[in-house]
C-alpha cells in the first residue's frame, strides 16, 4: 500500500507516514520548476531505519534539489543542490521520535561572477551549516518525491508541513517559523490538559 495518514505536527492535522516502498510523487509541474532561489522545509520525525533516507528530491545528474538523512556511525542531515554538485552537512541523530523542522535555502550571491549560491540548512530554527555553490540552481524533469528518491531511498516516519519557495527565506524567517510553530504546539498541549 501507499503512504498512510497520521498525526500531524499541529493537532488536528494529519501527516504521512512512510515505509519501505512507500512514497508521494509529486509530479514536475511548473511551480516545481526552479532555477534561481530556493526554499524548503518539512517537519519530520522518525525512530528508526537504517542506511540512506530521503525526506524529499527532485535532483539527478543534471540537477535540483533534495535532503537526505543517513543513518549510520555517526548520522547526517544533507542539503544537496546539483548545480555545482555542493552539499551542505551536519551530524545529527534525528531518530528520537521527536518532531523535528528541516530547513534549506539556496539565495543567489549579487555581482559574483560566474553566478554563485550560498546554501544554508536549518534543524529546529538553528543555522547548522552553509556552503558555496559554484552554480546557481538548476532545473531538472526528474518528479518531486516525497519520502524517497525516486524509487528508493525511502524515509523511515512521519513528514508533515512539506514546503518548497521560490523565495529564499531569511534566518529571522525560518525562527519565526519554528518559533511561532513551538508556540502553537505547546499551547494547544497545554489546553488539551485541563
Amino acid at each position: 500500500g501507499g503512504p498512510s495518514l497520521v498525526g500531524g505536527v499541529f493537532t488536528g492535522t494529519n501527516a504521512i507516514s512512510v515505509g519501505n516502498g512507500q512514497y508521494i510523487d509529486a509530479g514536475n509541474g511548473s511551480s516545481l520548476q526552479v532555477t534561481g532561489t530556493i526554499t524548503i522545509a518539512a517537519w519530520v520525525k522518525t525512530s528508526s531505519g537504517f542506511g540512506t533516507r530521503n525526506i524529499l528530491s527532485k535532483r539527478d545528474g543534471a540537477g535540483g534539489f533534495e535532503v537526505v538523512y543517513y543513518d549510520g556511525s555517526p548520522s547526517y542531515l544533507n542539503f544537496f543542490l546539483k548545480g555545482g554538485g555542493e552539499q551542505v552537512q551536519y551530524a545529527v541523530n534525528l531518530e528520537d521520535g521527536k518532531w523535528h523542522y528541516v530547513v534549506g535555502t539556496a539565495t543567489s550571491i549579487l555581482g559574483s561572477v560566474p553566478p554563485k549560491v550560498r546554501m544554508r540548512m536549518y534543524l529546529d530554527g538553528k543555522e547548522v551549516g552553509s556552503a558555496i555553490d559554484s552554480n546557481p540552481v538548476q532545473n531538472t524533469s526528474v518528479p518531486l518525491t516525497i519520502g524517497s528518491k525516486g524509487v528508493s531511498q525511502y524515509w523511515q516516519g512521519v513528514i508533515d508541513e512539506v514546503l518548497i519557495s521560490t523565495s529564499s527565506f531569511t534566518t529571522a524567517q525560518i525562527q519565526e517559523l519554528y518559533a511561532s510553530s513551538k508556540m502553537y504546539r505547546e499551547f494547544v498541549s497545554a489546553r488539551m490538559m485541563w
